[in-house]
C-alpha cells in the first residue's frame, strides 16, 4: 500500500497513464522483434538450410557452420534492436560489447588458436562430417566440425571432443576419401613350406572372400625372414566401406586354407642344445 500511495502521490493519473502506455508500446514492439527473430530462425532452419540439404550443396560440414553463424547473427541483431526499443543507448551497447569482447579475449586467448585452426580446417577441408579419421591420438567418425572443437564417435561409441588446434597440428589419416583401399595381412609360414605353393594358396583364399576385389589382383610378398617363420604379406583391395569386413574375412580364410593344405603356421620357438661337461 505504501508503494501504491507513493506512486499516486508522485505521479498524477494522466502522467501514470502515459507512462504505462509508453512502456506497453515499447514492450509490444520488443515482443514483435522477438517474434520476427523466431520466424527468421524457423525460416533459416527449414527453408535455407533445408534447401541446401535437398540440393546436397555445400556439404554437411559447411552447412552446419552456416546454420550456427546465421542463428547467432539473428539472435544478436534481435537483442540489439530490442534493447534500442526499450531505451538502452547505442553507445552503452557498444561499450558493453567492446568491454565484454576485451574481457573475453583476455580470458580465452588460449582458445583463439582453436578458432584459427577451425577456420583452416574449413578452408583446407582435410576432413568432413561423416568421415572416419585417425588424428591427435584418436580415431572415429566425425560428427561435428565446430569453431573450437571437432567431435568424433569411436567404434566403442565414445564421443570425443578434440580441440581444433590439436587436430590441425597433427597428422590426419582420412579413411573415407578414396573409394578403393588396400588392405594388408601378415601371415607366417614354416621355413620348410613351399613358398610358391603357399603364395598361390593365399591368393586363391582371397578369391573366396566376397568383399575382396579381384581388380587389382591380390599380391603375396615375402615381407621378412623371422626367427621362427617366413613372414608373408598379403596385399588386397576392397571398397572403402568393406575394408574392415574384408580384412577379418581374409584372415580367417587364409588360416583355414593353410590348415587344409597342411602348411604350418609356426609360433615362436627356441631350440636349446645341451652339452654336458666333460
Amino acid at each position: 500500500m505504501e508503494f501504491l500511495n507513493w506512486i499516486t502521490s508522485t505521479f498524477d493519473t494522466d502522467s501514470l497513464t502515459s507512462l504505462v502506455q509508453v512502456w506497453v508500446w515499447k514492450i509490444s514492439r520488443a515482443s514483435l522483434v522477438a517474434l520476427l527473430a523466431w520466424v527468421a530462425l524457423r525460416f533459416v532452419q527449414h527453408r535455407i538450410i533445408g534447401a541446401m540439404e535437398r540440393a546436397d550443396f555445400p556439404d554437411t560440414t559447411v552447412r552446419e557452420v552456416i546454420r550456427i553463424v546465421l542463428r547467432w547473427a539473428i539472435i544478436l541483431l534481435a537483442t540489439y534492436y530490442a534493447m534500442l526499443i526499450i531505451g538502452v543507448k547505442t553507445t552503452a551497447i557498444v561499450g558493453i560489447i567492446t568491454g565484454s569482447a576485451l574481457a573475453v579475449g583476455l580470458a580465452v586467448q588460449g582458445t583463439l588458436s582453436n578458432v584459427a585452426a577451425g577456420l583452416m580446417l574449413l578452408i583446407l577441408r582435410p576432413i568432413s562430417v561423416g568421415e572416419y579419421i585417425v588424428a591427435a591420438g584418436h580415431e572415429g567418425t566425425v560428427i561435428t566440425l565446430g569453431i573450437f572443437y571437432t567431435t568424433i564417435d569411436t567404434i566403442e561409441k565414445y564421443r570425443i571432443s578434440i580441440p581444433n588446434s590439436a587436430l590441425f597440428g597433427s597428422a590426419i589419416v582420412n579413411y573415407s576419401r578414396n573409394p578403393v583401399m588396400t588392405g594388408r595381412l601378415n601371415i607366417s609360414i614354416a621355413y620348410s613350406a613351399d613358398l610358391d605353393q603357399a603364395r598361390q594358396i593365399l591368393i586363391d583364399a582371397g578369391k573366396d572372400v566376397q568383399s575382396v576385389l579381384q581388380d587389382p589382383e591380390t599380391e603375396v610378398l615375402v615381407q621378412d625372414l623371422g626367427d621362427s617363420a617366413v613372414i608373408l604379406e598379403i596385399r588386397f583391395s576392397a571398397k572403402r566401406e568393406d575394408i574392415w569386413v574384408a580384412t577379418r574375412a581374409y584372415r580367417q580364410a587364409a588360416k583355414v586354407a593353410l590348415d587344409q593344405a597342411g602348411i604350418e603356421i609356426p609360433f615362436p620357438q627356441t631350440t636349446v642344445h645341451y652339452r654336458p661337461t666333460a
